[in-house]
C-alpha cells in the first residue's frame, strides 16, 4: 500500500521532528537491586543466548501506556521523557490522522517509527527526511490479512456477516489442518507427544467456537484493533437478540474471548495444615451456550437484526440512526453486566440517550411516558409501563445515593423493565428503518400521546 501526504504536511512534520530530536536528553537511572523473595517462583531466564535483535529502551506509566522512549549512549540512557515524549505521541497522532489512507498504521507504530529515524540520524546512521523514512517503514509493514477473533459461548450453524464482520465456524477441519501445520516442526518424538497434549487443550477451546473474521489491510498489529472494535460493534447489534436481555440474572458471554469476563473460584480445603482438596470452577451455574441455528437467524432479521446491522456500514445516517447505534452499544454492556445495579444503570442510560431530548428535560417523566407510547396497547398497560419505570428509577437512587443492591424482591419489577425495554428497542429498529430525524421521531410519539 502506498501512502501519501501532501508536500507541505511532509515539510511540516520534517521540521517537527528535527526540533524534537534537539530535546533528547540523558537520565540518570539508580542500579535497580533486586529484591530476593523465596516464594516467587521463577519458570526461565533470559540472557544474551535468547534475546535476539536490539533491546528497545522504553518506560511505561501506570496504566501501561509509553511514557518515554530511550537507547544507549556509552552505557547511558539517552531519550524523550515527560512532555518531550507527549510531543512524540501527539505528532504520531497527527501524522495518522494526516496520512491517506489514514488509520491504517497505530499511533504507537508511528511514535516508534519517529523515535527510530531519530536514533539512528543521532548515530549518523539515516540522512533522508525523516517522513520519508517513516512512510516507508510503515508501507513495508503494511499488508492484507484476514483476521480471526474467536467469540465465546457462541455457536453457528452457518457463516453469516453483520456490519463489516463476518461470522464464521471454527471447524474440525480447520483445526486439524492447524494441528497438521505445526506438527512438521518437530522431529523428536518425545516432544511431539507434549505439542499433542497442548494442541489437545487448545481444539477444545476454540474447536466449534464462532469466530469474527475480516479481512483488512494495514500494519498487522493494528489489523487487530480495528478488526476487535468491528467485532464489537457487530456483536453489540447481536447481542440485542440474546435471551439474556429478558432476565435480570441471566448473563451473555458472548464477547471476544479472553474478554468474557467468567467469574470463576478457586480455593484449598485444610485440615491439620495440610491440604485435603483442591476445588476450582465457575461460579455462575446458570452459564449457557448460545446456539444461533439458521431459523434463529431468519427469525431475528424479521425483527431487526439485518437492517440493524446495515447501519454499520451506512455512510449517510441520519441523526436518529446515530443516535440508536450509540444507545444499543451502550445496552449491548448491560447483557454482560454481572451485577443487577450495574446492568441497571447500562440499559437506563441506553434508554436515557434515546428518550431525551436534551439535558435539561425531566428524565422520568419523559422517558416513562415516550416508552408508553412506542406500542398500540391499552391505556391500562402504559399506566404500568409508567409505574413500572418509575419503580426501576427508584431502585436505581437506592442504588447509587444509598449503596443499596437490588435484591431478590426487586427481580419482578426487573423483568418487566427488561421485558418493556427489549420490545422498545425493537420498535426503535423499526423507527430507523424508515429514516426519519430525531425531531421526526419526537413528533410521532407526541402525535400518539395527544391523539391517546
Amino acid at each position: 500500500m502506498k501512502l501519501e501526504l501532501h508536500p507541505k504536511a511532509i515539510e511540516n512534520f520534517d521540521a517537527k521532528i528535527l526540533e524534537l530530536k534537539s530535546q533528547l536528553r540523558f537520565t540518570l537511572e539508580p542500579k535497580r537491586v533486586p529484591k530476593e523473595n523465596p516464594n516467587i517462583h521463577i519458570s526461565g531466564h533470559f540472557d544474551e543466548t535468547n534475546i535476539i535483535g536490539e533491546l528497545k529502551l522504553f518506560k511505561q506509566d501506570i496504566n501501561g501506556n509509553v511514557s518515554a522512549r530511550m537507547f544507549g549512549v556509552r552505557g547511558r540512557q539517552l531519550g524523550l521523557f515527560d512532555d518531550d515524549h507527549k510531543k512524540l505521541v501527539q505528532i504520531a497522532e497527527n501524522l495518522q490522522k494526516s496520512t491517506k489512507p489514514n488509520n491504517v498504521v497505530s499511533v504507537d507504530f508511528l511514535s516508534e517509527q519517529i523515535f527510530e529515524w531519530i536514533k539512528l540520524n543521532y548515530f549518523g546512521k539515516n540522512k533522508e527526511h525523516p517522513v520519508k523514512y517513516i512512510l516507508e517503514e510503515c508501507e513495508k509493514n503494511i499488508e492484507e490479512i484476514e483476521i480471526w477473533i474467536p467469540i465465546s459461548h457462541l455457536h453457528i450453524q452457518s457463516p453469516f456477516k453483520l456490519g463489516n464482520i463476518t461470522f464464521q465456524c471454527i471447524t474440525k477441519s480447520f483445526m486439524d489442518d492447524y494441528e497438521n501445520s505445526l506438527k512438521k516442526a518437530f522431529t523428536d518424538s518425545k516432544d511431539l507427544i507434549r505439542f499433542e497434549h497442548h494442541f489437545e487443550r487448545k481444539r477444545s477451546k476454540f474447536q466449534n467456537l464462532a469466530v469474527a473474521t475480516m479481512k483488512i489491510e494495514a500494519e498487522s498489529e493494528h489489523a487487530y484493533e480495528l478488526v476487535l472494535q468491528e467485532s464489537e460493534k457487530s456483536l453489540s447489534i447481536l447481542r440485542l437478540f440474546s435471551p439474556a436481555n429478558l432476565y435480570p440474572t441471566k448473563i451473555c458471554y458472548c464477547a471476544p474471548i479472553e474478554k468474557q469476563h467468567m467469574d470463576g473460584r478457586v480455593f484449598f480445603t485444610l485440615k491439620g495444615g495440610k491440604i485435603t482438596n483442591e476445588t476450582s470452577g465457575f461460579s455462575d451455574k446458570s452459564m449457557d451456550h448460545w446456539n444461533l441455528t439458521n431459523n434463529d437467524l431468519n427469525e431475528y432479521s424479521k425483527i431487526g437484526l439485518g437492517f440493524l446491522g446495515s447501519l454499520l456500514n451506512k455512510t449517510d445516517l441520519t441523526d436518529f440512526q446515530e443516535k440508536l447505534l450509540e444507545s444499543l452499544f451502550i445496552y449491548s454492556k448491560a447483557s454482560l453486566a454481572k451485577n443487577v445495579s450495574d446492568r441497571l444503570i447500562y440499559t437506563l442510560v441506553a434508554l436515557e440517550t434515546m428518550f431525551l431530548k436534551d439535558s435539561n428535560e425531566p428524565i422520568q417523566d419523559n422517558i416513562s411516558l415516550r416508552m408508553a407510547f412506542m406500542h398500540p396497547v391499552s391505556i391500562e398497560e402504559r399506566k404500568l409501563i409508567i409505574k413500572n419505570i418509575k419503580e426501576t428509577y427508584a431502585l436505581r437512587s437506592s442504588f447509587i445515593h444509598h449503596g443499596k443492591s437490588v435484591s431478590i424482591e426487586d427481580l419482578e419489577t426487573l423483568k418487566k423493565f427488561m421485558v418493556d425495554t427489549w420490545l422498545c428497542f425493537i420498535e426503535l429498529g423499526n423507527f430507523a428503518n424508515k429514516n426519519i430525524t430525531k425531531q421526526q421521531f419526537f413528533d410521532e410519539l407526541e402525535t400518539r400521546r395527544l391523539s391517546g
